[in-house]
């Protein structure tokens, strides 16, 4: 289900004008930070339960050094710890360690810094006085109290020289002294064997628990990978998108420039045109004025030549209507294109004779 900004992405038929294209980049550039946020979140986590593993494994090395002493083992602990590099923004602090010059100090600061340690000094020792709870936890789990009453009985059971004579010349006490004292030894390594083997059963477990701490975070560790290549996939994905509508933004402005600069060109071109067929259109109207005028004068002229017609032949009225069906048929000459002269009246279609 697509939430926050994805809801407001437009499909891909639907980008149509820069306007469009420039607002889908925004909710893009949006769902790439909501994307990169998610997963810092996730980071953030990772880290914290890693340095709730670490305290853990920490705890159990405590308790594993205490047995390993008891039982005479030298071995060395794995030791788990934060990087510098894994510390966010380390990059930007400055450590002490790395400035050559001391940093100068105040004689104010100084007191409240010796005035701290004085003050934890005396925290620490108050704690170290009466912890009852400590010395109870170190009894349960390392069996402190344990360890000093078998010390106690190992003190006891130290064997007097005169049990080392023979046997032959001792009387009834000194048998019985030595087989109480035998019984107890034999109970006392029994009992020591069995301490020995319980604490080599706890150790064997609390080596299991660092590697099942150890095994757990590598696997959320393995989760967060997956979870960081889909996510950086994911930003690949939505930045390419952003990098295509913004080419498609610059070559839509760049075809369009050139577009416009076409249209300029052609109107221009139109313009120069319509200036030329506009001094065209007037000499030509001029000349259609001219060859009007001449028509009109060679129109009067022929109406007045019809209107005349028959009073001019009035003598020879058997024959006037003959002649002027003649005089209707006839062939008028070629009419020369002289403007000058049609507008003076001269060169007119000449009479027909009958």
């Amino acid at each position: 289900e697509k939430k926050g900004a994805e809801k407001m992405l437009y499909s891909s038929f639907d980008l149509i004008g820069p306007l469009r294209k420039r607002t889908q980049m925004m909710m893009l550039e949006l769902i790439t930070d909501e994307r990169k946020k998610l997963f810092n979140y996730k980071m953030e986590e990772v880290q914290k339960k890693k340095q709730a593993d670490i305290d853990k494994v920490y705890d159990l090395n405590e308790r594993i050094t205490e047995i390993m002493k008891e039982l005479g083992i030298d071995e060395e602990l794995y030791k788990p710890e934060i990087t510098q590099k894994e510390k966010h923004g380390s990059v930007l602090n400055v450590e002490d360690h790395e400035v050559p010059v001391d940093k100068y100090v105040s004689p104010d600061e100084l007191k409240k810094r010796e005035a701290a340690r004085l003050e934890e000094e005396e925290r620490i020792r108050a704690q170290r006085g009466d912890n009852y709870q400590e010395r109870a936890l170190k009894s349960m789990m390392g069996g402190t109290l344990e360890s000093q009453k078998l010390s106690e009985e190992q003190a006891e059971l130290i064997r007097p020289d005169w049990m080392s004579e023979p046997r032959e010349g001792m009387n009834e006490e000194q048998l019985k002294q030595i087989r109480e004292f035998e019984a107890k030894e034999k109970a006392f390594k029994e009992e020591q064997e069995k301490r020995r083997k319980a604490m080599e059963t706890e150790l064997k477990k609390l080596k299991n628990d660092v590697l099942e701490c150890c095994y757990k975070f590598d696997e959320n560790l393995s989760i967060l990978q997956q979870d960081q290549l889909r996510a950086a996939a994911g930003v690949y994905e939505l930045e390419m998108q952003i990098i295509r509508l913004a080419i498609a933004l610059e070559t839509s402005q760049e075809s369009d420039e050139a577009h416009e600069a076409e249209l300029v060109a052609e109107l221009e071109d139109l313009k120069s045109k319509k200036g030329k067929s506009t001094g065209t259109l007037t000499e030509f109207k001029r000349e259609v004025d001219v060859y009007k005028e001449a028509y009109e004068q060679l129109v009067a002229e022929d109406k007045a030549m019809d209107k005349g017609f028959k009073r001019e032949f009035a003598e020879c009225e058997e024959f006037v209507d003959m002649m002027y069906r003649l005089y209707k048929r006839r062939t008028r000459p070629a009419k020369k294109e002289a403007p000058v002269e049609a507008s003076t009246g001269q060169g007119g279609p000449a009479e027909g004779g009958g």
